[in-house]
C-alpha cells in the first residue's frame, strides 16, 4: 500500500509539471501570434527562417501607406482673338531628364504641308518625331481647346508640361513677325497641387535672325530657345528694351492650364 500511494504521488506530481510546462510555452507564443496568424494557422517557417512573416507584414504596411497615383493630365488654352488669324499649337509632356516626349496634341495643319513649313519651330526642329505623332493631331479647334491623355509611366512622376504657339502676321519692334512662343510648367504628381497655369518661358525662330541691341550684334539661332522675353514684351528704344508692347505675342493666349486628375 505504500508503494502504491508513492507511486500515485510521483505520477500526480509529474503530470502537474508538464502542465505547468505547456502553460509557460502557451503564453510565450501568444506575444507573438497575430505575426504567426497572419501569414498561416498551420504551417511554420522552414528551417527557423522568419523572414517570411516580416516580409508579410512589411507588404501589409506598404500597401496601407499607398496613395493612388494620379494617370491623367488636362490641358486647356483658349486663344485672345486677333486681326482674323487663328493660332497653331503643339502639347507634349517631357521626363525631368529631358529624354522621354510624349506627344498630347498637335495641330494637324503644322503637319499636313498646309502650312508655310515654318509654323512650331522648337517642336518641329527639335522633338517631332513620326512615330509618335499618330493618334495625337487634329483639326486647329479654337477659341477655346482642351485634351486629355494619360501620363506614360515612361515620363515619371516628376516632369515639364510643354505648350509651343504660333501666330502669324504680328509685328513688333524687333520682328517683322513675331516668333513662337513655348509656355511651360514643371509637375510633381506626388505633391498636392493638381491645378497648373502655363507660362511663357520663352521663343523660338525656324531660321537664324540677326538684329541690333545696344550698339552689338545679336544672332537667334533656329530652332534654339530664347529665354529673353523682352524682345517679345518690350518695345525696340534705340536698341534697348524700352517701354511694355500691348503688341507683344504673349496675348496671343488668354490662358494655358494643365489639371493632373
Amino acid at each position: 500500500m505504500k508503494i502504491t500511494h508513492m507511486a500515485k504521488f510521483f505520477f500526480y506530481a509529474g503530470l502537474g509539471l508538464v502542465v505547468l510546462m505547456e502553460t509557460i510555452g502557451c503564453g510565450s507564443s501568444q506575444e507573438s501570434g497575430n505575426t504567426i496568424e497572419s501569414v498561416s494557422s498551420s504551417t511554420e517557417p522552414v528551417d527557423g527562417d522568419s523572414s517570411t512573416i516580416t516580409d508579410t507584414v512589411n507588404e501589409q504596411e506598404d500597401s496601407s501607406m499607398q496613395k493612388e497615383v494620379p494617370d491623367k493630365i488636362t490641358v486647356s488654352l483658349s486663344e485672345t482673338p486677333n486681326n482674323g488669324y487663328r493660332i497653331v499649337y503643339a502639347i507634349w509632356l517631357e521626363n525631368a531628364a529631358h529624354t522621354v516626349v510624349q506627344n498630347l496634341f498637335i495641330c494637324e495643319r503644322v503637319l499636313d504641308g498646309s502650312l508655310s513649313g515654318t509654323a512650331l519651330p522648337y517642336w518641329s526642329i527639335n522633338r517631332k518625331d513620326a512615330s509618335t505623332v499618330d493618334g495625337v493631331s487634329g483639326a486647329t479647334i479654337l477659341p477655346s481647346f482642351s485634351v486629355t491623355s494619360e501620363i506614360s509611366s515612361a515620363i515619371g512622376n516628376q516632369f515639364t508640361v510643354y505648350v509651343e504657339v504660333d501666330h502669324s502676321f504680328d509685328e513688333n519692334d524687333w520682328f517683322d513677325d513675331q516668333p513662337a512662343l513655348l509656355f511651360a510648367a514643371d509637375i510633381d504628381i506626388s505633391e498636392a497641387q493638381r491645378t497648373f497655369s502655363l507660362s511663357p518661358v520663352g521663343w523660338t525662330v525656324w531660321s537664324d535672325v540677326t538684329f541690333s541691341q545696344a550698339s552689338e550684334t545679336k544672332t537667334s539661332v533656329a530652332g534654339a530657345l530664347n529665354t529673353e522675353m523682352r524682345y517679345i514684351t518690350q518695345h525696340n528704344s534705340d536698341g534697348s528694351f524700352g517701354a511694355a508692347d500691348d503688341r507683344s505675342a504673349v496675348g496671343m493666349v488668354q490662358y494655358i492650364t494643365a489639371e493632373i486628375k
